[in-house]
């Protein structure tokens, strides 16, 4: 999850930051791992057995992972608006599932145990945000400004990480993510970059602030 989540957050960024230049450099990079992965027996086989063993293996990293996001979409049908409440995901998933898993404790994606928690109402609610901050730091990172860079770079770890741990759930990541976003956000405001909306910051003389 980390890795791969930093890996395509690189991906993305030094293409944006680099523009054609970056692209042709991470994917050359990433040709080079495809090509040992193809091109080397031993890799090859020991690549093909980990997925396959992953995916199909409930006590691997990724195999428990599965059934707790079949579960979590089925208690989102069961209970769409508000969600079935924090400290609640064991004893409700486990219906679900049929049996016990080794880990249960989330459903190992933050968007899905958000909504599966506090319902699709908040969860509107937290795509809102997301959508926000994109808005308000996305154009000033197109535009190679080092913050405005920095905040895409951290919002897109964040949200790529989520999809495969609980980051929102977690408060030691929330919280820096939300300090590092805040501090960011902030800093653009100030310097008249991205305001609200997306908008420059413009004082009542007329002048950016």
């Amino acid at each position: 999850g980390p890795m791969l989540a930093t890996l395509a957050t690189l991906f993305i960024m030094l293409t944006i930051y680099k523009g054609v230049k970056g692209f042709l450099a991470s994917s050359i990079i990433l040709v080079l791992i495809l090509g040992s992965i193809v091109a080397i027996p031993a890799v090859r086989t020991r690549y093909v057995e980990f997925v396959d063993n992953s995916w199909k293996n409930e006590e691997t990293a990724m195999g428990v992972r599965i059934p707790l996001w079949k579960a979590s979409l089925e208690i989102i049908r069961d209970y769409p608006y508000f969600g079935i409440g924090e400290r609640n995901f064991r004893q409700t998933a486990k219906p679900y599932i049929g049996h016990s898993l080794h880990v249960m404790s989330h459903a190992h994606n933050a968007f899905l145990h958000f909504a599966v928690t506090h319902g699709l109402v908040a969860f509107s609610i937290l795509v809102g945000l997301i959508v926000k901050l994109v808005y308000d730091t996305l154009p000033g990172a197109l535009r190679r400004e080092p913050t405005a860079f920095a905040a895409v770079s951290v919002l897109f770890v964040f949200l790529l990480e989520g999809m495969t741990e609980n980051t929102i759930g977690d408060s030691e990541v929330a919280m820096l993510f939300y300090f590092l976003m805040g501090t960011f956000c902030g800093t653009l405001y100030r310097k008249g970059i991205n305001g609200p909306l997306g908008r420059p910051v413009v004082k009542a003389s007329g002048h950016p602030d």
